[in-house]
């Protein structure tokens, strides 16, 4: 990379947000290490600027976030730390880094931890440590948070660790490609660059060598790869016959097939009320993919309202969100239709107290509630949209629902009004057989004749054929 990045000092430990913007590294100047952050995309960097939250102490084996707002890194012999080396993190909020705050007994420990990387969701963390109860000297571990704290760490096993030493960890934006360093699996030289591929059951596949020319006889240093599953930096080093770092530069090259991660792309917005357009915070948005290969995550909007998710791309994605006081909302994402690797969707949402005022001007269309050409068949697909309006419904109630069926202008007038009735009469039929009370519920058809664009075109017939609801308070 430029010299924005490498200068005459050590550089290494490279890692890259979602989006492409940030790429921070460790640089070490007299024995210290800090964290740095630099601004751009791929090759070319500008601005590369010490990190505020840097100290006299070593701040050093990092990872930043997918949507770049929250850094976790090694902080060692702090006085409240819990062992020699302890993860940290640390938020962006209000324009400025927070305090870091040490991550608690359920990652550190009395040993050493480091060397931490996040899955895309934040959910998800791995890392290296040399606590008893591994397979190795130094193992990757796992911790996963649930309800905002995180479990009890694991050792990922023999599929990953072997009785030597597992080192500096990067889990792929996918959840499925794990890339580390290890003296341990058959290689080249000393530490050689490894990528493990995760089964469906969660299970770890056994690790591929990267091979040449990316590991040779020399020990080959940390690295990430970016959303596009290809684009990889890489710490390129030189340490000599006694284990000393001689020289250590960030290199980025492209990844062949066989090792490459799965092109993803990431979506941003905002979740915002309708009327005020102020954020709504702590808001859990759900993609699903409607693939064979279903794939389905969460996020939640932060303090800003804002929100990022990865997914990877060739995929439509149902999303649905809801919060506390606001109607649900739902829409469908075609991925493929997203150009380059990245979307921007912000979302409305409507406050129940409004409900009266928008009911007569203001359905949802259920995008995600779909059916066989030409009959009132629901599509497998649609049973995740309404059980999650079920769900909303069981949770809020005293809300009324009017279900709202129409067609496009294919067929008679006669046709499409028998089939539009049809079609609200099947989502009618599911949320009753799941108990809902007659009494909450109606149901209408309108064929043709309340198209919401003109029928004029393949893509507009689609928009037209649909089924609404209406929410009220009465």
């Amino acid at each position: 990379l430029n010299k924005v990045i490498n200068t005459s000092l050590p550089e290494y430990l490279p890692s890259i947000d979602a989006r492409g913007h940030t790429l921070v590294f460790t640089r070490r100047s007299k024995n210290q290490e800090d964290i740095f952050m630099a601004n751009g995309t791929d090759t070319s960097w500008t601005n590369a600027i010490a990190w505020s939250q840097n100290t006299a102490m070593n701040e050093g084996a990092h990872v930043i976030s997918a949507d770049g707002k929250t850094i976790v890194f090694t902080r060692c012999d702090a006085g409240d730390g819990a062992g020699s080396c302890d993860l940290y993190s640390s938020d962006y909020k209000n324009n400025t880094w927070t305090k870091p705050k040490n991550m608690g007994l359920a990652i550190n420990s009395s040993y050493w931890e480091s060397q931490p990387t996040l899955s895309a969701n934040g959910r998800s963390i791995y890392f290296v440590s040399n606590r008893p109860g591994g397979i190795g000297g130094y193992d990757i571990w796992q911790s996963t948070k649930v309800n905002d704290r995180w479990t009890k760490s694991i050792n990922l096993g023999k599929s990953i660790n072997t009785p030597q030493d597992e080192l500096s960890p990067w889990i792929h934006a996918d959840d499925i490609h794990l890339y580390f360093r290890s003296n341990g699996w058959p290689g080249y030289g000393s530490f050689d660059l490894f990528v493990a591929n995760k089964a469906k059951n969660n299970a770890w596949n056994e690790p591929i060598n990267l091979g040449s020319p990316i590991n040779d006889y020399n020990d080959q240093g940390a690295m990430c790869v970016s959303i596009d599953g290809r684009t990889a930096f890489l710490t390129s080093q030189v340490i000599d016959q006694n284990n000393a770092l001689i020289s250590s530069d960030i290199v980025t090259f492209k990844l062949y097939p066989l090792i490459a991660s799965s092109t993803c792309i990431y979506i941003q917005g905002k979740v915002k009320d309708t009327r005020s357009s102020e954020a709504i915070k702590n808001v859990k948005i759900v993609f699903n993919s409607t693939s064979e290969s279903t794939r389905k995550d969460s996020v939640f909007s932060d303090q800003d309202g804002e929100y990022l998710i990865v997914l990877p791309r060739q995929n439509v994605y149902q999303f649905f969100c809801q919060a506390d006081g606001y109607s649900f909302y739902s829409d469908r994402f075609v991925i493929d239709s997203i150009a380059n690797d990245r979307g921007h969707y912000d979302i409305n949402l409507d406050r129940l107290s409004m409900l009266d005022s928008l009911v007569k001007d203001k359905p949802i269309v259920l995008k995600n509630v779909l059916f066989e050409l030409g009959s009132a068949i629901l599509t497998r697909d649609s049973y995740t949209e309404l059980d999650r309006i079920l769900e909303y419904f069981q949770s809020h109630p005293g809300i009324k629902m009017q279900i709202l069926g129409h067609t496009d202008n294919i067929g008679t007038a006669a046709f499409n009004l028998n089939l539009s009735t049809l079609r609200a009469k099947a989502v009618y039929d599911y949320f009753i057989s799941k108990k809902l009370d007659s009494k909450d519920i109606t149901y209408f058809g309108f064929g043709d004749t309340k198209p919401l664009v003109p029928n004029n075109s393949t893509e507009n017939k689609a928009i037209n054929r649909r089924v609404e609801i209406k929410l009220s308070n009465f």
